[in-house]
Formats: structure tokens, sequence, C-alpha cells
């Protein structure tokens, strides 16, 4: 049997930051082999006067980074806390979407409980940092901005080496790192966001700069300016992809066609149904399904930047969906959209 110590079966450390995974995972082990409940007697089923597990009386601050609490009973374990949890200390190499939500959950928990034990500043760090980071996870936020604020947060327990610090700045480290992956859970709550749109009929549709596409949904905004443009309450935006319009037995036209020619083709959108919308994990390529057609985006770059988006969608409440460009999605407030050229 062999134990990876490090992320991608390293076997050296060679940095501050590698040994210090190494500890906290140490650290890990340790506490799920019960390291701080003190001594206990493992016996084999074959004798019956054992006790399958003998334990100490413990308390809820029998010290290190769990707490516990229970009266010595044979054979059973009264914790009052279990945290980092099983799963996530021993096997986060597969730690997926769900698992970082339950462990920042878990964090805000231990350190809300350990607040209210002690006045210690540590702990109230900690919770701050586990809650700031479990509102980026359910926000589906990813912008560097979103997570250069998070560094900040986790930097308060970076000299701490308490257990759950070292613990949370592991998982928070290996989701920053695991952050640009996209899984079919992001492919879901863009689909979601997505979602009040099907049903309404394109309009408007227009080329703009390049290959770039606009598509109008919903009732007519007037604009903001008499210089500005009138879009509908869903504005879509297609433009760093490259992309087809397509039926199942020909191709309309493509992104790389004569400008003059798309110009004219995509005219077939205005007044189809969009029925559905369909993205696919990990590229986050997108299909939008009309009623006899489909708009197929094909993203050009796999690394994270930081440009337009391969498509953008303005919403009613004027948060803007943006996908890519590269592995990455945000759903934040956003300005009103403008459209260069036509």
């Amino acid at each position: 049997m062999r134990f990876h110590s490090l992320p991608r079966s390293e076997r050296y450390a060679e940095t501050e930051e590698e040994y210090g995974i190494i500890l906290a995972r140490h650290h890990c082990v340790l506490t799920e082999l019960g390291a701080d409940d003190g001594p206990y007697l493992i016996a084999g089923e074959g004798d019956p006067t054992a006790p399958l597990i003998t334990r100490p009386a413990m308390t809820s601050k029998s010290g290190g980074g769990c707490e516990t609490t229970g009266t010595g009973v044979p054979g059973r374990r009264h914790p009052q806390i279990r945290w980092p949890s099983r799963r996530l200390c021993l096997d986060h190499e597969r730690v997926d979407a769900d698992d970082y939500v339950r462990f920042a959950g878990e964090a805000i928990e231990y350190f809300r409980r350990r607040e209210a034990d002690t006045s210690e500043p540590t702990w109230t760090a900690g919770r701050r940092s586990a809650e700031a980071w479990m509102e980026v996870l359910n926000s589906g936020r990813r912008d560097p901005e979103a997570v250069s604020r998070l560094d900040e947060l986790m930097r308060q327990g970076a000299g701490d080496s308490h257990r759950s610090w070292l613990a949370l700045r592991v998982f928070y480290d290996h989701w920053r790192d695991d952050r640009r992956k996209i899984t079919h859970l992001d492919s879901e709550r863009i689909q979601a966001i997505a979602q009040p749109l099907l049903g309404s009929p394109a309009w408007g549709v227009a080329l703009g700069i390049g290959s770039f596409l606009t598509l109008e949904f919903g009732d007519a905004v007037p604009p903001a300016t008499p210089e500005g443009t009138t879009h509908g309450e869903w504005h879509l935006w297609v433009a760093m992809a490259a992309w087809r319009l397509e039926s199942d037995t020909d191709v309309i036209v493509a992104s790389e066609y004569p400008r003059l020619f798309i110009r004219r083709a995509i005219q077939v959108l205005n007044g189809l149904r969009l029925v559905g919308v369909s993205v696919q994990a990990p590229s986050l390529e997108t299909t939008f399904l009309f009623e006899d057609l489909r708009l197929r985006l094909f993203p050009m770059y796999a690394a994270a930047d930081a440009g337009f988006g391969d498509w953008l969608l303005w919403t009613p409440s004027g948060r803007v969906l943006t996908v890519g460009e590269g592995p990455v999605w945000t759903f934040q407030d956003g300005s009103a959209p403008t459209v260069v050229e036509r």
C-alpha cells in the first residue's frame, strides 16, 4: 500500500507550502485515528472478554483540533463535532464541488462553536474566512477579485499552527488550484440561470464586430440615453466563441463565413423560440436550442482569460451571466449592454 502525502503523487516537499500540506494531512490522519482522545484498545472480535473499543471519559474541551464529548462507553464514540470530515481529510484528491460546500459548512460550525467557548480572535477570523468562502461557493462567482479577497482573509490564519486553520488552508488552496475545473454542477447552475428565458422568441438578431452575435428576448427595454440602443429584457451576446448555426440536416452558417453572408443568414433566428440551453462540462461548450435550429458555441481558449467572455446573458434583474473565456463563469451585477457595431 502506498500513501500519497502531496497532491499529484509528488514524493518530496520542496516549498514551505508543501511542508504545510504534509503537516496538515498528518494532523488529519492522527485526528481520525483518535490521537486527541487518549489511549484506547482495539481487540479482535474473537476475544469475547475484551471491549471492541475502550476510551477514557472525554469532555467538550479535550484539546486538539476536534471537540469531543462522551462517557467512555465501550465500543462507541460520542463526537460532538467531527471536523474536518473523514472523506476530505483522507481522500481530498477526489473532492468535488459538493464536498467543498460541505467542508466550508462544517468549518463555519466548528469555528462558531470554538468562538462561543473562548474569546480568541483566531476563531472569529476562521469563521469569517469560512463564511466568505461559503458565499463564493454558493454564488458561483469565480472571478479573480473574489479569489483575491478570499486570499486576504485566509492569510489571517497563515501563522496559526492549529489543525483547524491548517485544514482550512489545505482545502481552500486545493479549491483555489482546482476552481477552474468545470464540473456538471457548474453546467447545471448555468442552465438554471437561463431557464426562465426558455419559450421566448428571439428578435433583433444582429451581427456585431467580427463574428459577434446579439439576440434579444422578452419585452423591449428603451435605452437610457438618446444615443443608446433598445434591447430586450434578456440580451444574449455571443462574443469570443466560435459558433455554428445548424439544423438536423444542414449547416446554415458559421462564424468564419463572410460577414455579408452571416448578416443575412442569422435573420432566420428572428421569431424562433428558444427551447433549451445545454452547457457541457468541462469545456463549457454551449448549445442554444431553437424550435428548428441549433446555435452551437465552441470555446477557443483553454486557459481562463479576463476578456469579453465566450458568451454573456443580461437578465431582467440586472445581473449578467458571463461564460468563458476558458474554464470560468460568473453571475453578478453588470452595466447595461452596449453594441459597438451592427
